[in-house]
This record gives structure tokens, C-alpha cells and sequence, in this order.
């Protein structure tokens, strides 16, 4: 009995060193972006021989916020209705690439958010496919 508990004592706390790991490279290495929330469901997954309850939310970003939401140029006093109209034009804009994927929440995230609400994440510099809430890096 004594050796049961001290073997699951160990393993919590390999867990939550390997969790704390991951999430400091999400905080060393990612970058932080707002993502819309498209789509949310739960699925039923196998883990290892049993199933369980999987909250996914769908969300979609740009990789790099600086192209995603560019900065607005100074506006001059006194323009035309023509200049007006021509400012307004998007061509001269670049975006970031824009990803959609899967994030596994908590139920108590999946329970917080709705779809079409924004939240923050980090993606990895290196692998913007690798994605983390910003709550669970933070805390």
C-alpha cells in the first residue's frame, strides 16, 4: 500500500513538470495572437483502452499580428471624397497565413467561451500548427 502511494505521489509530480515544460515553451517561444472561436464540439476519444470526452474548440488566426491587423496610416485634414474612398482600398495590405485548428480546452474553458468569441493563444515561432490558450501558458 505504502509503495502504491508513493509510486502515484511520483508520477503527479512527473506530470506536472512535463506540463510546466510544455507550456514554457508556448512562453519562450510563442507568440501571441487573438483567434476566433468557429466551431465548438465535443468528441469521444480512445485513450489507450478507454474512451473519454475530448472539448475541441475550432479556431482561426493569423500567424503573424503585425500583417494581420496593420496600422493605420496618418489621416491629413481636409481630403476629398475621392482620397477618402481610395484609403479605404485593401490592396496594399498584407495578411500573415491564416490557420484553422483544433484546440483541446478544459470543460470549464468550453463552458466560458461561445463561438465567435475571440481568445487569446500562443502558437510556436517554428510550428504555428502547435497552439496553447494563453490561460493555461499564464498560469
Amino acid at each position: 500500500m505504502k509503495n502504491s502511494f508513493f509510486n502515484y505521489l511520483i508520477f503527479c509530480i512527473l506530470i506536472s513538470f512535463i506540463s510546466c515544460e510544455t507550456h514554457n515553451g508556448f512562453k519562450e517561444n510563442g507568440v501571441l495572437v487573438t483567434a476566433n472561436i468557429s466551431r465548438k464540439e465535443t468528441k469521444r476519444v480512445k485513450r489507450g483502452r478507454k474512451y473519454s470526452n475530448s472539448n475541441i474548440f475550432y479556431v482561426m488566426f493569423f500567424t503573424d499580428p503585425d500583417k494581420a491587423y496593420p496600422k493605420k496610416k496618418e489621416e491629413k485634414k481636409n481630403k476629398t471624397v475621392d482620397e477618402i474612398l481610395e484609403s479605404m482600398s485593401i490592396k496594399d495590405m498584407k495578411f500573415g497565413n491564416f490557420q484553422g485548428i483544433e484546440l483541446e480546452v478544459s470543460t470549464a474553458e468550453f463552458e466560458k467561451y461561445n463561438v465567435g468569441d475571440k481568445i487569446q493563444i500562443y502558437y510556436l515561432k517554428n510550428d504555428s500548427t502547435k497552439i496553447e490558450l494563453k490561460e493555461y501558458v499564464d498560469n
